[in-house]
């Protein structure tokens, strides 16, 4: 049976821990001819939970390491507190690592693999002995100190991987892809764990995934990576409603927004933008734009949640499509358009509102949007027009 932690602020005073800042200026890492952290700047603040949040050899995994000490930078600095952590080693750093494997010694008990950081500091055996029962406590691990590894279950082991990090009591918490080797059930209820964990210590996390819901779920702000550069950071909520780039724009979603190649006219005093089965007509705020000046293409983002259809033309239609294939996905049904020849946008829609679920596919429909939930992307830097 799974269970959520609950963490009480008196329980968690068994641990001194104290909550810290980080900060990268510049940093760069390259192996070989590839660019792995391209000159990044980033503030966690303390008692933040961040995630670097990207696709697979983007650079974020090599960004924790450099933070915890495992790669030291070619450029730049990192501080912990305020100081320069650059050249010291990981175990003068007072951070703690969560792996994806959780790297837990196979041949230890439960309680001596917690124990481990704290027989390398030489503590008292009394000293250890009550950490170890303390974050056993917190973590609801205390019945398992007595097993090895092999004899637990994948959320079990992860709990004992956090309990050996905690045990530290460090500065900064560093995760990287840990809940990635669970099944998605267990995937969910662990969510709710970490994050509840990281709000009762207060303990700075910084956590890398390439999982979008578990990014948006857990991270007090989001740092999108792609290509070893950090693309935007923001709220969870700002990155999604507003990407500054194809990349985020593409990157965030299920389904993505969709982005359409498109050209741009002025019409008298309005623009409009023209692409394979749209006609948008942007009114005149876009007219001045300065952004806009001396473009003719263009690439339109629009979410497939915003999407509207309906058989017969709306004020808000910006173009025509045919239903290509439906997806029935429980709680929501997305719909492919085939507009013009090559072209596919999906919409979005719930099976609970009757007039979402009565399309079927090679219908002709209606595609609806309002003006306010359309993006508007330079095609050649890939930069969002405000």
């Amino acid at each position: 049976m799974l269970s959520v932690i609950l963490i009480s602020p008196m329980r968690f005073q068994l641990l001194g821990t104290c909550i810290s800042e980080v900060r990268l200026v510049g940093v760069s890492k390259r192996f070989g001819n590839v660019m792995a952290v391209d000159n990044i700047d980033l503030e966690v603040r303390k008692g933040e939970f961040l995630v670097l949040l990207g696709p697979s050899g983007c650079g974020k995994t090599t960004t924790l390491r450099i933070i915890a000490g495992l790669e030291k930078p070619e450029k730049g600095r990192v501080y912990i507190d305020g100081v320069d952590v650059t050249d010291l080693p990981p175990r003068d750093r007072n951070v703690a690592m969560v792996f994806q494997n959780y790297a837990l010694y196979p041949h230890m008990k439960v309680f001596d693999n917690i124990a481990f950081p704290l027989k390398l500091k030489k503590l008292p055996k009394e000293e250890i002995r009550r950490r170890v029962r303390a974050v056993a406590e917190i973590l609801r691990i205390e019945e398992l100190l007595d097993r090895y590894p092999r004899q637990l279950s994948g959320g079990q082991q992860q709990r004992v991987a956090l309990a050996r990090a905690l045990v530290k009591e460090p500065k900064v918490f560093l995760m990287d892809e840990p809940l990635s080797n669970l099944d998605a059930k267990l995937r969910l209820y662990m969510r709710v764990e970490l994050k509840s964990l990281q709000k009762k210590t207060g303990i700075t996390t910084i956590y890398v995934t390439h999982d979008q819901a578990e990014a948006m779920s857990m991270g007090d702000r989001l740092a999108v990576m792609n290509a070893g550069k950090i693309i935007q950071i923001g709220s969870p909520d700002d990155v999604y409603n507003s990407p500054e780039d194809i990349f985020v724009a593409g990157f965030l979603g299920s389904p993505p927004m969709n982005l359409i190649e498109a050209s741009i006219y002025s019409q008298g005093s309005r623009i409009r933008v023209e692409a394979e089965g749209l006609s948008i007509d942007l009114g005149e705020n876009y007219k001045k734009h300065p952004d806009l000046i001396g473009l003719s293409k263009i690439i339109v983002g629009i979410r497939p949640e915003r999407i509207s259809l309906s058989r017969t033309r709306l004020d808000t239609s910006i173009g025509k499509g045919v239903i290509h294939i439906v997806e029935r996905l429980g709680g929501d049904i997305i719909y492919n358009i085939k507009i013009g020849r090559e072209t596919l946008i999906k919409v979005k829609a719930s099976p609970q509102h009757p007039e979402h679920s009565m399309f079927r596919e090679n219908e002709e429909v209606w595609i609806n949007a309002k003006i306010e939930d359309i993006y508007l992307y330079d095609s050649k830097t890939g930069k969002r027009i405000a």
